[in-house]
């Protein structure tokens, strides 16, 4: 049962996974270099070098750790059943929960098998040929086993996690929609302040406040208001710089 509530509850956002060869603690150490914001070349369709693309994913994921902490900091009152946890296991739950996040675009097809992927190429692969194209609502065709290898993972480090720092499932399972919406925040967010080349979109301030407001998520909305000035350099006045 408590599977069946995580597994719909994962389904709620786009979420993207790992390779079971990867621990939680190794999942969440990278190089200092990772962490820039995109300051590469503008790329035609499919010209982008494979490593470029997977050096783009990871330093997408390696910002939402630090934009997950601060939101979690600063605005606690939002989410009010991980705010129950003690701190240490309220924030290091948070964290490697968030080192999850997009590591199925990484993974090797061998790795991607493990997880009942059978399409013909790694994901970063399929992302290298779809390279700065904008999609709009209508999805690349390769997103649906995207979220199928990711909703199988999470629910396996989920359980990991929930072992890791003594969690009831009923604990468990009333802190993942509040994990799943900041992730969705600081996933949006630096989405549409870094990827645009990427995906193919005019970048402009404060978009992520408009697409949620867009999804009738308004308490996101506010979110995101309060804390694009402390991670969007492009605003001036970032007080919460990755280079």
């Amino acid at each position: 049962m408590m599977e069946n509530v995580i597994l719909k509850k994962l389904g709620f956002i786009l979420l993207l996974g790992a390779s079971p060869k990867l621990s939680i603690a190794q999942s969440s150490v990278t190089s200092q270099n990772d962490v820039r914001s995109y300051a590469s070349p503008h790329f035609l369709n499919g010209d982008i070098s494979v490593d470029e693309v997977k050096r783009q994913i990871v330093a997408h994921r390696q910002r939402l750790g630090p934009m997950a902490t601060l939101v979690l900091s600063k605005h606690s009152n939002f989410f009010e059943n991980l705010s129950t946890l003690p701190p240490d296991v309220r924030f290091n739950f948070l964290r490697d929960y968030i080192a999850l996040h997009d590591l199925p675009k990484l993974m090797t097809r061998p790795d991607l098998e493990y997880w009942g992927y059978r399409g013909p190429d790694p994901f970063f692969m399929e992302i290298k040929k779809s390279w700065g194209i904008d999609f709009g609502e209508n999805k690349p065709s390769y997103i649906s086993d995207l979220n199928m290898v990711e909703k199988k993972l999470k629910l396996a480090r989920l359980k990991e996690l929930a072992i890791k720092y003594s969690l009831s499932q009923r604990q468990l399972d009333s802190i993942v929609p509040e994990l799943i919406k900041i992730e969705w925040l600081v996933d949006v967010l630096d989405t549409k302040i870094n990827r645009s080349e990427e995906l193919g979109f005019s970048y402009s301030d404060f978009a992520t406040e408009k697409y949620f407001l867009e999804k009738g998520e308004a308490d996101l909305a506010h979110l995101s208001r309060l804390i694009e000035p402390l991670t969007n350099p492009k605003l001036g006045r970032c007080q919460f710089l990755l280079k």
